[in-house]
């Protein structure tokens, strides 16, 4: 992939699934392979910047509440419920912090138990993971921490 195309790429994906997919659904005709292809390179790229332009479009679509049909795909519920599992590991990109926040604002019955269950071990590792395009590590990390505001009105400064 090359940087000249990554604009014409974005553009088609947006109208695919901002204003063709509606469309698409009452023709019958599913989206799931595309909103497959596209979660799975936002996480399996190389290239750095197609991975952010993807992981906009997704949240995007998480926070675009009109786009029911495409919340309904298993690939989606499927994603959006594994996201939680990342601030698990040594190492997450301030998107995927911010994706997150997002999908606790919009979504919160999607990821409630998975964020019940492994609380104590995000909170911990809140305090240690690598946040990679912050330009505010404290301000990450407190967004981490702050999820759990949903679950049981806990709040960190």
């Amino acid at each position: 992939m090359d940087n000249f195309a990554l604009p014409q790429l974005n553009k088609l994906l947006r109208t695919l699934f901002f204003k063709a997919s509606q469309v698409w659904y009452v023709n019958r005709i599913t989206m799931e392979p595309i909103l497959k292809a596209t979660i799975s390179a936002s996480f399996h790229q190389s290239k750095k910047e197609l991975q952010l332009q993807l992981h906009d479009i997704i949240s995007d679509i998480i926070l675009d509440h009109t786009l029911t049909e495409l919340h309904s795909e298993h690939i989606f519920k499927d994603f959006v419920s594994i996201l939680p599992t990342f601030l698990l590991h040594s190492a997450i990109h301030e998107n995927i912090i911010q994706m997150i926040n997002r999908l606790v604002l919009h979504h919160q019955e999607w990821i409630w138990n998975i964020l019940v269950e492994k609380q104590d071990a995000i909170v911990d590792n809140a305090k240690v993971i690598e946040i990679i395009g912050s330009e505010d590590e404290k301000r990450s990390r407190l967004m981490i921490c702050n999820l759990f505001y949903f679950v049981n009105e806990q709040i960190f400064y």
